[in-house]
């Protein structure tokens, strides 16, 4: 993540993507604001093991995403199907 230039972006690694070309995806201010304060108070909370939370994922998407996104959708009555599966490709 880059939240102190300009444009604040996430820095996705060549290795963790479909292209395996590694990009940089612009964020909205609001979104980096909420992610530097975010940051700020992990921070706070792991006093100490700063170079080990720098390390970790920011956030952690569960393996069962979709099947609890399509569970959420059904009960929601929002129909899905073969055809109009919702697909994820989330960031490692």
């Amino acid at each position: 993540m880059e939240l102190d230039a300009a444009t604040s972006y996430a820095i996705l690694a060549a290795d963790d993507e479909k292209n395996c070309q590694g990009s940089e995806i612009p964020l909205c201010a609001d979104h980096a604001a909420d992610i530097r304060q975010w940051i700020k108070e992990k921070q706070a909370t792991h006093s100490g093991t700063e170079a080990r939370f720098t390390s970790e994922p920011l956030f952690a998407v569960p393996s069962n995403l979709l099947k609890v996104l399509n569970r959420d959708l059904a009960a929601a009555g929002i129909p899905t199907n073969a055809t109009e599966q919702l697909t994820f490709t989330p960031c490692r």
